[in-house]
């Protein structure tokens, strides 16, 4: 059933949902900013979009933060801020709606609970999350490719009306829903953080380690001179270490995709690495350490290393400041 809505936030989340919700067939009336020209962006983009679409459309109107008294406000209303901002737009929201002007509000934050939206709430509108559990790059508007939210999951909590809501909305986009608990809301965030967040750094800290020298134009052919090693070297390892990973968790034995030095127990080659590291990048060492530590319990306790190799890695982490 289509839906009109108005969209809080015109950033990165803000700008997929609209977009994506728009193409599903419900009607976007409005979006507000605290930045007015990505709102404008966004809207003309949209705007655009629909007129190639449909003869004719409504036009989508888009304003401030503040929630302009001139603007019209959608049945449906997904605030897509940063985690520090969704107060303020509970606050303003709640006062821009008059008494009796009933809306489903839902926020799309990771961490937060419906709970956020405290104001909205008590004066009688049902309120939920809805948070897509992917990582969205900035794109201009039109740049956005829709077969993101193919079977994406998205996490959804709160009021059984807004919940309702958000599953159908979540259903139109082409992804899967799935409901949670307010109170185990934390502990999926922290999930999702550790298996997405990281990576970015891991590849940043693989990325200094790289040798960028050249061997000398007397050794080789100009042709076969080796260029500097750079980062994209690592994605086909990164990507099929991701896809051994969740293979192995289908099969239930997580444990048999875990490779390298601490997994297979060979503590002269971990014991170099330290060496290096404490020599020439001493700003990764705890970094390193810390996941070694982690990954030597993983493997203990998954079989990979006998109880004296476990022993003898731990040995090693802690006299490099390890544990």
């Amino acid at each position: 059933m289509s839906k009109s809505f108005s969209i809080a936030g015109a950033g990165r989340v803000g700008s997929y949902l609209s977009t994506g919700l728009t193409n599903a067939g419900h009607r976007l009336v409005s979006v507000f900013s605290s930045d007015g020209r990505s709102a404008e962006a966004l809207v003309s983009h949209l705007a655009r979009g629909l007129t190639k679409a449909r003869e004719s459309v409504e036009e989508i109107a888009w304003g401030t933060a503040s929630f302009d008294l001139n603007i019209p406000i959608g049945d449906v209303v997904i605030i897509a801020v940063s985690d520090r901002s969704i107060s303020e737009v509970d606050v303003s929201l709640a006062r821009r709606l008059k008494e009796g002007d009933r809306r489903i509000v839902v926020h799309t934050s990771g961490a937060l609970t419906s709970s956020a939206l405290g104001m909205l709430s008590s004066a009688g509108h049902a309120v939920g999350s809805m948070h897509p559990l992917q990582s969205f790059d900035r794109r201009e508007p039109s740049e956005i490719d829709l077969t993101i939210f193919e079977s994406l999951p998205v996490i959804i909590e709160g009021d059984s009306e807004a919940v309702d809501m958000a599953w159908n909305l979540t259903e139109s986009l082409g992804s899967r829903p799935f409901r949670i608990n307010s109170e185990g809301k934390m502990a999926y965030h922290l999930a999702a953080v550790l298996s997405c967040n990281f990576f970015a750094t891991l590849l940043s800290a693989a990325d200094s380690l790289l040798p960028d020298d050249r061997l000398p134009d007397d050794r080789l052919r100009e042709d076969l001179l080796p260029a500097a090693l750079t980062l994209e070297i690592m994605k086909p390892l990164a990507a099929q270490a991701l896809t051994n990973v969740f293979d192995r968790l289908r099969e239930g034995d997580a444990g048999a995709a875990m490779t390298g030095p601490v997994a297979r127990g060979d503590s002269a080659i971990l014991q170099q690495h330290l060496e290096l590291l404490k020599t020439d990048h001493p700003e990764l060492l705890q970094l390193y350490t810390t996941l070694s530590t982690a990954t030597a319990r993983n493997a203990r306790s998954n079989g990979l290393l006998q109880q004296t190799q476990f022993e003898e890695i731990t040995a090693l982490l802690v006299k490099y400041g390890g544990i």
